[in-house]
């Protein structure tokens, strides 16, 4: 791919994310979220609105899908998803839409896309990534390894593992709240050169609905959830993910094959560990063993568990289906989170974790 002279802030943002907030922020503190002219932001954010800093943090904006409109535009307008990242209407909301929006330009989103679940490349071959895949300009490779390096760090998307760091992008707490100061910038940032303009206002971008509401079902009763049963196979790869999201949440993991108690066969260390749990997250993988000539079939004790736990739980249940698994025709109504492979998807990470708040709650997801 040959390397471009200039690159629009929808693909490389010239600042970090937690710099970015800080105009979806000035909209939602001082204007009430309403579109708002450039200069009265300007002033808000503390910047000086002719100064090509000023230019460089509402690009920025724009190309995490955060705002609409840049400093020559009529108005700033909040999309949703800056809604989301600034003013969350429900618990974990900030946290899902912060991340979406670090993965929403295209050269930061595709590189933490590349490796995610490798080794992060070192800095030379990160440089020689940006520059040959993504057509980064020479000028812009060091800035956009900082950016990438530092949004990856604010989401969460890096593992230690034997001193080694590796990308991760399911769904984890990011390093520091959203709500923590974002750094000033300095004179010298206001008045650095910018190496592009800044696209008009546009249509929203985002595409992304608010978290859809979950009420209780008619005469459910909501009641505090503290334990998750999580039912799996031989995927201990996308177990771990779904522990991991439940440490997020502040819930326990309540795994029946992990108890190793001789004694107890297994279909009663399920019901046992079921009866401890709230609700339950039932795993169906594509297992070598279920395979038949046709595709892969579900576990006979699998089927077992879920019945169970969709009678015990009151319809409290989300299924983790690998989609090479044929779903049978009296589990098509249940909520399902779609994946394929041998780990969860960020999407299907997402989707759980939105499942997870309204189960928290009491609530049946929807």
């Amino acid at each position: 791919m040959a390397v471009r002279k200039r690159i629009p802030q929808t693909e490389l943002p010239q600042v970090s994310i937690k710099k970015a907030l800080r105009v979806p922020r000035a909209l939602v503190e001082q204007y009430a979220g309403q579109p708002t002219a450039p200069l009265e932001v300007a002033m808000a954010v503390g910047v000086k609105p002719s100064s090509s800093g000023w230019r460089s943090l509402t690009g920025a904006a724009i190309g995490y899908g955060l705002t609409d409109g840049g400093c020559n535009a009529s108005t700033i307008a909040l999309t949703d998803l800056g809604r989301r990242a600034v003013a969350p209407q429900e618990e974990g909301e900030d946290i899902v839409a912060l991340r979406e929006a670090c993965l929403k330009p295209l050269v930061v989103g595709g590189f933490l896309r590349k490796y995610d679940g490798s080794k992060f490349p070192r800095d030379d071959i990160a440089r020689n990534v940006l520059k040959g895949e993504f057509a980064v300009p020479a000028a812009r490779v060091e800035g956009a390894l900082e950016t990438i390096l530092e949004n990856a760090e604010t989401v969460g998307a890096f593992r230690e593992i034997g001193g080694d760091r590796y990308v991760s992008l399911a769904p984890l707490a990011p390093a520091e709240s959203t709500t923590v100061d974002v750094p000033e910038m300095s004179p010298a940032e206001e008045d650095a050169s910018v190496a592009e303009d800044v696209p008009p206002a546009r249509p929203d971008l985002t595409a992304e609905a608010g978290l859809p509401g979950t009420p209780a079902l008619a005469g459910q009763e909501e009641r505090p959830v503290r334990a998750i049963f999580v039912g799996h196979s031989s995927g201990t790869k996308v177990l771990e993910q779904v522990k991991q999201l439940l440490e997020l949440a502040d819930l326990r993991a309540e795994v029946a094959t992990e108890q190793e108690t001789a004694a107890i066969p297994v279909p009663d260390k399920v019901f046992e560990a079921m009866s401890r749990s709230d609700a339950a997250i039932i795993c169906v993988t594509a297992d070598a063993e279920q395979e038949a000539g046709n595709g892969f079939s579900v576990n006979p004790n699998v089927l077992i568990e879920i019945g169970a736990a969709y009678v015990r739980h009151d319809k409290r249940l989300v299924l983790l289906w690998d989609r090479r698994v044929e779903v049978p025709s009296n589990l098509q109504g249940l909520y399902r989170c779609e994946f394929e492979g041998s780990e969860l998807s960020w999407e299907a990470g997402t989707k759980l974790q939105k499942a997870l708040i309204a189960i928290k709650k009491g609530q049946v997801p929807t």
